[in-house]
């Protein structure tokens, strides 16, 4: 099999050395798979006189030449363009009889955010944390107005709404940080939230359908965030039957092939935290000694073979 992986780095990074692509590749070379890692931005797209469309590298290799794609989409609203580059690319492959990875995970990269997570959660009737958005218009005398009149009490969570992996996300004890912290990242909206002191921060994976493990997200010196990425540490969690329906039904929700499913516990109530239909798995797949790349590749060769 001839496996093409599209990622994205705005010319900032070596695509090759992120967790999900190299183990990726590594498991493939093992199956005796070739990789190619592609640059989206090294892709140079192609309208003739009749309106057909064809993708090539710079090097002018066709895009149509391998049996499986992986693409990856961006998580941050600065590269909303490349996400939306890998929507053509997707539907591009789509119309081809390729087979794309995850797709529908590429096709709603272009409008992934945490307000559009909560609000299907709560359309799913889930419970969530008592939650505000914020355009990053609205100024602080409205915000004062909201947290007073819906019995906000500090301290409370600040967080972009395109926000991924812990990064920009504050507890904040006062109006006065909550101004501050607007003031100095114009341009951004955010979601604050009621402060819910956690017993769990789980991070639960499912694919295709099956719950595949659970880890506990432990932050490490103090830090209220339990992100793997901000140094937290990972160990294995048992969910309930109740918890496990739960996540299927989120996950499922999401219409996507992978999805990581964020659930928190406080004293004896749990919130679902947000869906992500691109999880990062190093953290996950180290602690409950899970091959997700061997998972990935089973399932691509499943649909090959049928």
């Amino acid at each position: 099999m001839k496996i093409c992986i599209i990622n994205h780095n705005n010319k900032k990074n070596d695509i090759s050395k992120g967790h999900r692509t190299k183990s990726i590749s590594a498991e493939a070379f093992k199956k005796g798979y070739s990789v190619d890692i592609i640059d989206s931005y090294d892709l140079v797209f192609s309208f003739d006189e009749n309106s057909s469309l064809s993708i090539s590298t710079i090097q002018g290799n066709s895009l149509l030449d391998y049996d499986a794609y992986i693409i990856y989409s961006v998580g941050i609203i600065e590269d909303k363009k490349a996400n939306i580059e890998k929507v053509v690319i997707a539907d591009y492959l789509i119309f081809h009889n390729k087979l794309v990875f995850n797709y529908s995970a590429v096709i709603s990269s272009v409008y992934k955010s945490k307000l559009l997570d909560f609000y299907k959660m709560q359309k799913l009737g889930v419970p969530i944390i008592k939650t505000f958005y914020v355009e990053d218009h609205k100024d602080i005398e409205s915000i004062k107005k909201i947290i007073k009149d819906n019995d906000y009490m500090f301290p409370l969570i600040l967080k972009p709404v395109n926000g991924t992996q812990g990064r920009d996300i504050y507890k904040v004890q006062n109006i006065d940080e909550i101004e501050n912290l607007i003031i100095s990242q114009k341009n951004k909206s955010f979601m604050i939230q009621e402060y819910i002191p956690i017993i769990h921060d789980l991070r639960t994976i499912v694919f295709s359908g099956e719950i595949l493990g659970s880890i506990d997200k432990i932050p490490m010196n103090g830090d209220f965030r339990g992100n793997i990425s901000q140094g937290a540490k990972a160990v294995e969690y048992k969910l309930s039957d109740e918890l496990k329906a739960i996540s299927l039904m989120v996950a499922n929700s999401s219409g996507s092939v992978i999805s990581g499913v964020d659930i928190c516990i406080s004293n004896n109530s749990y919130f679902i935290l947000e869906v992500n239909d691109n999880p990062e798995f190093k953290g996950f797949a180290n602690c409950l000694n899970i091959n997700v790349p061997q998972i990935i590749l089973n399932y691509l060769e499943k649909f090959q073979i049928n």
